[in-house]
C-alpha cells in the first residue's frame, strides 16, 4: 500500500481488492465480471469526503452488477434483519416529519428502492409512492408489494413529476459524482420538498483502520460531518442528521436553496488527518490479524460475518496459507455460497454449533458483542471467540 502527500492531497493505493457484488455459487464472479480490481482512495478538499478514485474498469463492472441486481445494499426486507433496518429508517422519517399523519397524501419517490419493501410501508401510511431501481429484482418486488417501480437508473426520463419527499437509503455512497446527483434530486423535488437519506457511517472504521469498508460499489465513505458538507455544497438548508439506532448508518434530512452553503473547513482539515491515520492503522491492523492467525495455524479457525475480512484475507493467505478455515454468516442467502477469490463456502450458525472449532473471529463492528454473547451461550466454552473490537483495539488477544 502506498500513500502520496502533495499540497495536502491524500492518495492511498490499497492494491487489488475482490470485486464483490453479492454471494456467489462458485468462488469467482460470472457474467464477465472481474474477480478483483484496483482500489485507491483520496480526500475531496472541498468537503473532506473520503472517496474512491475513478477507474473506468470499475465503472463498467458496476454498471453491469447493478443491472444484474447487486445484493450488497437493498437490505430492507419484510422479515429478519432487513425488517429491522426498515423499521429504524421509517421511525427516523416519522420523527423528522413529527408524526405519521404527515405521510398522508405525500408524494414520495424512493431512489434505489430495491424490492420496494420500504415503499410498501410508506404506502400503508397513506403516501403516494413511486420507486426507481436499476436491478432486475425490483420487478418481482413491485408485484409482491403492489407498489409502482420504474426499472431504470436515476435520473430517468420516466420520472416526470416533482415530489414532496425523495428518499435515498444507502444510495449516495454508490454515486460517482454525488454533487451532480444531488443537483438532479433538487430538480425532482417540489418547492420546499425534503430529501431524506441514509449512508453508512464510516467514521468508526476510519478511526480503527478497518479496510473492510472498502468495496468497489462505494465511491464515497461518509462521516456525519463530510455528509453535511457534501449536502451543503449542493445548496442544502436545514440539515438534520442522526445516527441509526439499528445498524451503522448516518441519516440526514434537508431542503434545498439555489446557492451552496458555507462548509465546515475545520472538518476538511480533520478529514485529511484522519485519512493519514486510517492508512497507518490499517497496516497495523493487518499485521495484528496476520500475527493472530499465524499463532493459530494448527487450529481450526472460523470467520463470522466473513465479508468484513474479504479485503485482507487473500493477501494474508499469499504469505501464509491457512488450512481448516471456515466462514459463517446469519444471512440464509449466504449459506453454501462463496466470495470472489476465496474458495471457502459460507456456513450457517447452526453448522457452527453442530461442528464447533478452536477459534472464531467475529468481524462485525456493529453486532459483534451481541453475536459473541449468543454464541458463548450456545458453544459452552468450546470455542475461543474474539470480536472485531478486540482485534482492532490492538489488544494482545491470546
Amino acid at each position: 500500500m502506498k500513500m502520496n502527500m502533495n499540497n495536502k492531497q491524500f492518495i492511498w493505493h490499497a492494491g487489488e481488492l475482490p470485486f464483490y457484488w453479492g454471494p456467489l455459487t462458485a468462488p469467482h464472479n460470472g457474467f464477465g465480471l472481474p474477480d478483483s480490481l484496483p482500489f485507491s482512495i483520496s480526500v475531496e478538499v472541498e468537503s473532506g469526503r473520503l472517496y474512491q478514485l475513478y477507474n473506468a474498469q470499475t465503472e463498467i463492472a458496476l454498471t453491469e452488477a447493478y443491472k444484474l441486481g447487486s445484493q450488497i445494499s437493498g437490505m430492507m426486507e419484510d422479515e429478519g434483519i432487513g425488517k429491522r433496518y426498515a423499521d429504524d429508517f421509517l421511525a427516523y422519517i416519522c420523527q423528522i416529519l413529527d408524526n405519521k399523519e404527515k405521510l398522508q397524501g405525500a408524494k414520495i419517490l424512493e431512489i434505489g428502492c430495491g424490492s420496494g419493501y420500504l415503499l410498501s410501508r410508506l404506502q400503508h401510511e397513506g403516501a403516494n409512492v413511486l420507486g426507481i431501481e436499476p436491478g432486475v429484482h425490483c420487478q418481482e418486488g413491485a408485484f409482491k408489494y403492489n407498489v409502482p417501480i420504474i426499472h431504470d437508473f436515476f435520473p430517468s426520463e420516466k420520472v416526470t413529476e416533482q415530489f414532496d419527499i425523495i428518499i435515498a437509503y444507502n444510495v449516495l455512497e454508490h454515486i460517482l459524482d454525488p454533487l451532480n446527483f444531488l443537483e438532479k434530486i433538487k430538480l425532482a423535488l417540489a418547492p420546499g420538498g425534503r430529501l431524506i437519506i441514509g449512508v453508512p457511517d464510516c467514521e468508526p472504521f476510519i478511526k480503527a483502520g478497518d479496510i473492510s469498508i472498502f468495496i468497489h460499489e462505494h465511491w464515497s465513505y461518509f462521516t456525519t460531518h463530510t455528509l453535511i458538507n457534501t449536502l451543503k455544497r449542493a445548496g442544502a438548508d436545514n440539515v438534520i442528521t442522526g445516527l441509526a439506532k439499528f445498524g451503522g448508518d448516518v441519516y440526514a434530512c434537508c431542503t434545498f436553496s439555489n446557492q451552496s452553503a458555507e462548509v465546515d473547513h475545520l472538518c476538511i482539515e480533520q478529514s485529511i488527518q484522519a485519512a493519514e491515520g486510517f492508512k497507518y492503522k490499517a497496516e497495523e491492523g493487518i499485521n495484528i490479524l496476520k500475527k493472530l492467525l499465524k499463532e493459530r495455524l494448527n487450529q481450526s479457525i472460523g470467520i463470522f460475518v466473513a465479508p468484513r475480512i474479504m479485503n485482507i484475507l487473500p493477501q494474508i493467505m499469499l504469505s501464509q496459507p491457512i488450512d481448516n478455515l471456515r466462514f459463517f454468516d446469519d444471512n440464509p442467502k449466504y449459506e453454501n455460497k462463496y466470495f470472489p477469490c476465496l474458495n471457502i463456502p459460507i456456513e450457517s450458525r447452526k453448522n457452527l454449533i453442530h461442528k464447533p472449532l478452536d477459534t472464531l473471529l467475529i468481524m462485525s463492528r456493529t453486532f459483534g458483542e451481541k453475536i459473541k454473547r449468543e454464541l458463548e451461550a450456545s458453544l459452552s466454552g468450546q470455542t475461543k471467540i474474539i470480536t472485531w473490537s478486540e482485534i482492532y483495539s490492538s489488544k494482545n488477544v491470546k
